[in-house]
């Protein structure tokens, strides 16, 4: 009896843990952009001039690239 629930709720497991990736890979491959951008990234300035205006930003626009400081 405990042998046969032990091998149920292993099977069980198992199959609780597949999941379907395909609709997520679709919408990254579609081209849409992303909505929102990373909470790190720098923005562009027409990024800014967008959102200070109260519209939405390209964020499919590359950011400026910065430059580490060096320590003194």
């Amino acid at each position: 009896m405990m042998k046969k629930l032990l091998r149920l709720t292993l099977i069980a497991c198992v199959f609780s843990g597949c999941s379907d990736n395909s609709n997520k890979v679709n919408n990254t491959q579609s081209g849409a952009g992303r909505v929102m951008p990373d909470i790190f990234q720098p923005v562009t300035p027409s990024q800014q001039r967008a959102i200070m205006s109260g519209e939405r930003p390209d964020w499919t626009e590359d950011p400026p690239v910065r430059l580490p400081r060096h320590q003194r």
